[in-house]
């Protein structure tokens, strides 16, 4: 990935939406990030560590490159309420203090803290191939649908897959938009379908 590329053009809160190749800029300086990850952390994936511990430091590349943005992990905040989306999942399932990460926060946001629903730029999950259900990508993709769609506005979501395999010749990760319009169903036969 050239770093020129990422560079080209600065994304800023007061300019993000008049740029034509948002979604091309924000894939960029993403997989950058990842490849930063990838590069720095190594260790992190190859001793299989928790997923917080590997969003958090891809939270910290994303700052370097997003640098007139919040980036925030677990963020649950819209404003100064609670973050709030309507999904079918049962409530019993969704609790503020759960310690499994199975609430509706999602794992990496780009955004500007303190602006309720306004600036939201981008969304993020990610999931290790050895904590890989249906179930919970399933409850991801849904997330990600809906806090782009939802009155949240973001402008921008995606789906990373880690790949903790044992596979040396292994794509070390998989990295899939959300767009408009694709159903659950599609984005999840599009992630186990890939071919690393």
């Amino acid at each position: 990935m050239s770093i020129d590329r990422v560079d080209s053009e600065t994304i800023r809160p007061d300019n993000f939406r008049d740029i034509n190749n948002l979604k091309e800029l924000i894939e960029l300086r993403i997989e950058a990030s990842l490849d930063k990850l990838i590069e720095k952390d190594k260790h992190l994936v190859d001793t299989k560590t928790n997923e917080r511990s590997l969003t958090h430091r891809l939270g910290m590349y994303l700052q370097n490159l997003f640098e007139y943005w919040d980036v925030d992990c677990e963020y649950n905040r819209d404003g100064n309420k609670p973050k709030r989306i309507n999904w079918d999942i049962e409530p019993e399932e969704i609790e503020s203090t759960d310690t499994q990460g199975k609430t509706v926060y999602p794992d990496i946001i780009i955004h500007q803290r303190g602006k309720q629903s306004t600036i939201n730029l981008a969304v993020i999950e990610v999931k290790k191939t050895d904590n890989f259900s249906r179930s919970e990508v399933i409850k991801d993709i849904k997330k990600l649908i809906e806090y782009k769609n939802s009155h949240l506005n973001y402008e921008f979501a995606c789906f990373i897959k880690i790949n903790v395999s044992e596979e040396k010749n292994e794509k070390p990760y998989n990295f899939y938009p959300v767009e408009t319009g694709n159903s659950t169903n599609e984005i999840f036969s599009e992630i186990c379908n890939q071919d690393s």
